[in-house]
């Protein structure tokens, strides 16, 4: 099941992106430059969402540095002798 938290994440993050793509450049300009900033962890990814004048614009959408560390590597092949 969803938690009610994970589900107000959800609809902020749409919401912001909505607002991002209505948005003219001047406004997300200002929205990035003058605006409150905010990091929502979501799906495994770090939204970054600015608020502007009351309204959310979702700015950046990075995924999480720690679950491609921690993912299992192989090492690289020896290399070879001359």
């Amino acid at each position: 099941m969803i938690d009610a938290a994970g589900i107000r994440r959800s609809i902020l993050v749409l919401a912001a992106d909505a607002h991002w793509r209505d948005a003219p450049w001047t406004t997300r300009i200002a929205a990035v430059i003058f605006g409150a900033h905010r990091v929502v962890d979501h799906l495994g990814c770090l939204n970054r969402i600015t608020v502007w004048k009351g309204v959310p614009y979702l700015w950046c959408i990075d995924e999480k540095r720690g679950l491609i560390a921690s993912a299992p590597t192989t090492p690289p092949p020896p290399k070879p002798k001359r």
